[in-house]
């Protein structure tokens, strides 16, 4: 599946822009690949920074060199040093050699430090001298080449709460900081989630010599709709496991044994279940232990099965008035009502309500 919205920057990184929010980023990446200077990318896990790294990357001068990642949270101190300043030399971004066999190979090139507030203060210390003596050799080059290395920084975490934890040294924020790029969560780029979902579809099944499937409607419909908290490696888990079943009624969220039930709809107004009450703190970058997960859940299934019933309740039990108070789609709210089993007998009525039923069951055979 190809198309112009999307853009493959190697063998399993690609980078969509088919929202406004999307290409303005693009934008903002081709310019600041055309400046060689440090660039920190800042967004929630999993929604796309080591994709806007890489194409940063390949739209500069030095795509044709190596870009290497660097994950800080992922490597103990000592390893992480050995491979960014060598065992004998300290790290040079300019003309001169590093015993580092990373640096060595990415020479010429670009290294990603993701989750750059992890690293140990006595290396971003000095990260900070090798960035500042990098400014000295920036007019250098070899043979047209570009000099040295360049370095992107990622972060997932609160900056403000690791500076002031002191787990991240001001001095080296500022640094990088400077040109900031801020990758927006899935839930800010909806018009490409059916894309999304779709390519993922066909570049997984591809890599696994599987068939592609089709998503149905309704389950699309479902989709466009959920707030995807773990953005798009939740979205990629998803289509893995629907192109696995092959199961039709999969929602988005169930195959976390720790989610009970999925916002109904995570961005609209107060008529409906309101985002504060089911949907994820976007913030939350630390999971909550497995019991307490667990009981918040139950309380957001709760909120919005109240919430159903009401709306439910009040148009007498006629569903596509019931989906328009809502503002969702008839679709998802019918995923809704199966998901917790409800229904007119066994939901508690008004008197009113019960009449209303009762008389549009009797011109149409069932309720709506």
């Amino acid at each position: 599946m190809v198309s112009e919205n999307v853009e493959q920057l190697d063998q399993e990184a690609f980078f969509v822009s088919a929202s406004p929010v999307m290409r303005k980023l693009r934008a903002q990446a081709e310019l600041l690949a055309q400046a060689d200077v440090p660039v920190l990318i800042l967004g929630e896990s999993g929604s796309g920074k080591d994709a806007v790294a890489r194409l940063i990357h390949k739209l500069s001068v030095r795509s044709g060199f190596k870009f290497l990642k660097l994950n800080c949270a992922a490597m103990p101190g000592d390893m992480l040093e050995s491979e960014l300043f060598g065992a004998r030399r300290a790290f040079n971004l300019g003309a001169g050699r590093s015993t580092s066999e990373t640096l060595e190979l990415a020479e010429h090139g670009t290294i990603y430090l993701d989750e750059i507030a992890e690293m140990p203060s006595e290396l971003q210390a000095r990260l900070l001298q090798a960035l500042l003596k990098s400014d000295l050799d920036s007019e250098h080059r070899e043979n047209g080449r570009p000099a040295g290395v360049r370095i992107l920084a990622a972060s997932s975490s609160n900056l403000e709460r690791a500076l002031a934890d002191q787990k991240l040294r001001e001095d080296l924020y500022y640094r990088l900081s400077a040109f900031t790029v801020r990758v927006p969560p899935l839930r800010q780029r909806r018009p490409e989630i059916s894309l999304l979902l779709r390519y993922s579809m066909h570049r997984l099944a591809k890599h696994y010599g599987l068939s592609a499937r089709e998503f149905p409607a309704a389950m699309l419909d479902v989709c466009q709709w959920y707030s995807w908290p773990g953005n798009l490696r939740e979205l990629e888990a998803f289509v893995k496991r629907y192109l696995v079943s092959g199961d039709q009624a999969l929602i988005p969220g169930e195959f976390d044994s720790e989610k009970g039930c999925e916002p109904l709809n995570s961005s609209r107004g107060t008529e409906r279940v309101s985002s504060s009450a089911i949907a994820r703190n976007p913030d939350e970058t630390e999971p909550a232990p497995k019991s307490l997960k667990s009981f918040i859940q139950g309380i957001k299934c709760e909120a919005e099965k109240n919430a159903i019933g009401a709306a439910l309740e009040k148009t007498g039990w006629n569903r596509k008035a019931a989906a328009r108070l809502l503002k969702v789609s008839y679709r998802t709210l019918l995923y809704k009502i199966e998901q917790y089993q409800m229904n007119a007998s066994l939901h508690s009525l008004s008197e009113p309500s019960m009449v209303r039923l009762a008389a549009h069951e009797k011109g149409n055979g069932k309720a709506s």
